[in-house]
């Protein structure tokens, strides 16, 4: 299998640790608000993100977008820490057409060390 190449990683980047090249963090959350997404044995973009952050919501347009565009053949996850109802009563402003998941202990987030979102990772 060849190996990957990855652009070189800038530090002065966002606020994660540089992940490329490594095993993603084990797929964790507690609870699906939108109808569960089939996750095991596709690509992943997982995109830790919140309702009150502004450049998370211009965001939503575009991961629409890359579901219409690739539909079932990777999967697209939202996650958030927030409580189920808060994103529930948001997706009802909000059309979020990807899987939208709760990890209010932000396991995932937290193995990557994502300080900032929203942040993207495939």
């Amino acid at each position: 299998m060849p190996t990957a190449s990855y652009p070189e990683h800038n530090p002065n980047f966002g606020s994660a640790k540089n992940q490329q090249g490594k095993k993603a963090p084990k797929f964790e959350i507690e609870e699906w608000v939108s109808g569960q997404t089939e996750v095991e044995d596709r690509t992943r973009i997982v995109e830790f993100w919140a309702t009150w952050c502004g450049p998370c919501v211009r965001s939503i347009p575009h991961m629409n977008e890359l579901h219409e565009h690739f539909g079932d053949s990777i999967a697209i996850v939202g996650v958030s820490g927030e409580t189920t109802s808060k994103i529930t009563k948001f997706m009802k402003k909000y059309k979020m057409k990807y899987g939208v998941a709760v990890d209010s202990k932000k396991r995932m987030q937290n193995a990557v060390s994502c300080r900032g979102i929203p942040m993207a990772m495939i």
